[in-house]
């Protein structure tokens, strides 16, 4: 059996936006999108 070294993990860095905050704001441009569309049917 041969014994394979492993560089080290590159450190992680902090993302300016978190996965909620994506999620927020995909929902909020949803929500947008249908009360345009709504309004265009009335």
């Amino acid at each position: 059996m041969q014994t394979v070294k492993l560089e080290p993990r590159r450190p992680r860095y902090r993302l300016p936006v978190s996965g909620e905050d994506l999620r927020r704001g995909l929902e909020q441009r949803i929500d947008e999108r249908l009360t345009e569309a709504a309004a265009e049917a009335a």
